[in-house]
């Protein structure tokens, strides 16, 4: 191994599950990265695993946002961020830009519930548009400029086809290089220390699971027209009644639970629910809303 490959900068970013089998594919990316890394990462894995493995701790809250970081400039700069805001993301990538390391990674592992290859954060999504605007500042474009600051972005198969315009990072961006993720057996590997460490820091309850019940409900009777607006991540929704009769419009969310889910959790029910469109944005909380609903006694 030559001297220069140190240290190894991985950036991860991870979004946060919501079942076993999103938990799965998300361990699975990972995985797959780190082993195309190759030689230079396995020879500091035991490095690896003592930079996840020292910053456990046993309480989480999924709602928020978690992150690890390790520093050391002679071997290994790791920053791993669950649940990331977009803001959160976008610090994360220019110091991940402005490292003196000649070996940097960004591992992109988010579970895309809106099929629009993108990766999906806490408060925002980001997609290719977003990662060129950063590359495109003025002191971003310098650093890249110089060969020895190349990346390597490391993304799903799935996430490049559904935003083809990720193929084209190369072309419009010097010493940027994409690179698949391919799929990998868990446990096969070198790395199953570090990917348990993260396997602790993700949830596998169901959205509807963590959404509270409430112990007071009712109904709203309302003789003037009353709207309410329920703004979220992903859609917006609303609430609309008048003479008793309700109506709930589109269901908008933010990742973990529908954006109206705290009023709507203290109604004991709702008379329709109109869609004004079959997007994501608009179905996305409905799934949530039923199954919690239907589970109340």
């Amino acid at each position: 191994m030559e001297q220069e490959q140190l240290p190894i900068y991985l950036l991860i970013v991870v979004g946060q599950t919501f079942s076993k089998e999103e938990k799965k594919i998300v361990l699975d990316k990972i995985n797959s990265s780190l082993i195309s890394i190759g030689d230079s990462l396995l020879a500091i894995k035991e490095e690896l695993d003592i930079a996840i493995q020292s910053q456990l701790y046993d309480s989480l809250n999924f709602e928020q946002e978690n992150r690890i970081v390790y520093r050391n400039e002679t071997s290994l700069e790791l920053e791993l961020i669950i649940n990331a805001t977009g803001r959160t993301l976008r610090k994360a990538i220019r110091d991940f830009l402005h490292s003196g390391s000649k070996n940097k990674h960004l591992i992109g592992a988010t579970v895309d519930f809106n099929s629009n290859g993108d990766f999906n954060l806490q408060d925002s999504l980001f997609g290719y548009d977003d990662l060129h605007i950063l590359l495109n500042e003025e002191e971003n474009k310098k650093i890249l400029l110089n060969t020895e600051n190349s990346i390597k972005l490391h993304l799903s198969s799935r996430l490049v086809d559904l935003n083809k315009s990720w193929k084209n990072i190369e072309k419009h961006h010097k010493n940027v290089h994409l690179i698949v993720q391919q799929a990998s057996i868990l446990g096969s590997h070198s790395y199953s220390e570090f990917i348990m460490g993260i396997d602790k820091l993700l949830n596998e309850q169901s959205i509807d699971s963590l959404m509270e019940t409430g112990t007071l409900t009712g109904t709203l009777r309302i003789n003037k027209p009353l709207l309410y607006v329920f703004p979220s991540r992903e859609g917006d929704s609303a609430y609309f009644t008048i003479n008793g009769y309700s109506m709930l419009i589109n269901g908008g969310y933010d990742r973990v639970k529908p954006s109206f889910w705290t009023f709507v959790n203290m109604l004991s029910q709702i008379d329709s629910i109109l869609i004004t469109h079959t997007d994501s944005d608009a179905l996305g909380g409905i799934g949530s809303l039923f199954a919690k609903k239907t589970d109340r006694p």
